[in-house]
């Protein structure tokens, strides 16, 4: 037995002998796909015509004109109105949003004036929560000896 794993040459030489096996089998399996006999197909019998069917008489040319023309109108007309509308609603939030800067402006300034509470403690808490929050230590990496 351990004479087949120590050669590696007999190993190659099995390995071909069961793919050529393979091969052969696939390819009797091709031939005899091949030589299967073709059905011959049975002539096409033409359908029946069906009977034709009075065609619809032709509108005026120019009763089809004035159709188009009108729809084209009421939809020219449609389109008017909702660019009409677009543009209020457009104007409206404008001035909504002016009015809304304006006080938002004055929000601001009134919160600058407020004055800041600065004591010891909420310094500590400051410094406290600035190393809780910031990056951690393994980002920050410390050499205490210069390389």
């Amino acid at each position: 037995m351990e004479f087949i794993f120590e050669n590696p040459i007999f190993i190659v030489v099995v390995l071909g002998i069961i793919s050529s096996l393979f091969n052969r089998f696939k390819d009797a399996g091709k031939e005899q796909r091949q030589q299967r006999p073709v059905r011959p197909q049975a002539p096409k019998q033409p359908a029946p015509a069906p009977s034709p069917a009075p065609a619809p008489a032709p509108a005026p040319v120019a009763a089809r004109r004035e159709t188009r023309e009108m729809t084209a109108t009421r939809l020219d007309n449609k389109y008017e109105e909702q660019k009409q509308q677009a543009e209020a609603k457009l104007r409206s939030l404008k001035k909504n949003e002016k009015a809304s800067a304006a006080s938002i402006f004055q929000e601001n300034e009134e919160k600058e004036r407020t004055e800041l509470d600065i004591d010891q403690q909420n310094l500590l808490n400051g410094v406290i929560l600035a190393e809780v929050l910031g990056q951690s230590r393994a980002k920050r990496p410390h050499h205490p000896f210069k390389r």
